[in-house]
């Protein structure tokens, strides 16, 4: 993590405009939503994660980077909160390709899953991709960590619908 990354986030911190949640805790907070809304919770966590999404990329988009380097800082900086390590495959053209998220902060707490878990950062990455591209795309976990894969993986495709 660089220095700018470390300095930031401590900031946050300190002015009270951040807060650190465990990953267990989160995992709870999940867990009751699913069991509260069932497959509901996937569209909760989906749509909320795809407006932070949206609100981070035009943080970001304010220091005028190109898209490898708005990735490269997402990167970056999500590394340094501990979201995961996050790994861009994409054609900046279409945008499509794939993510790849090592130690993803959604899933190593969740438990064991026969399904893909990660819908507050399926629906984050797919917020920020599509306004750092400036189309609609659309992300869809294809391996996960709660499966006991080695990384969570999406998929990043058009959306046309």
């Amino acid at each position: 993590m660089t220095h700018e990354v470390n300095s930031e986030i401590l900031r946050l911190l300190r002015g009270g405009e951040a807060f650190i949640l465990r990953n267990v805790t989160f995992a709870d907070f999940k867990r009751a939503l699913e069991e509260k809304f069932g497959s509901g919770a996937i569209v909760i966590l989906y749509e909320a994660g795809r407006r932070c999404g949206e609100r981070s990329c035009g943080r970001f988009s304010q220091q005028s980077l190109k898209v490898e380097e708005l990735l490269a800082k997402l990167a970056e900086y999500k590394r340094g909160e501990r979201w995961g390590d996050i790994r861009f495959e994409l054609n900046p053209s279409t945008g499509e390709g794939e993510v790849e998220v090592y130690e993803c902060f959604e899933a190593k707490e969740y438990g064991n899953s026969t399904v893909p878990v990660c819908h507050f950062l399926r629906g984050f990455l797919e917020g920020f991709l599509s306004r750092a591209l400036g189309r609609p795309l659309l992300l869809r976990e294809t391996a996960c960590i709660a499966q006991g894969e080695k990384c969570c993986r999406f998929k990043v495709s058009r959306n046309t619908g």
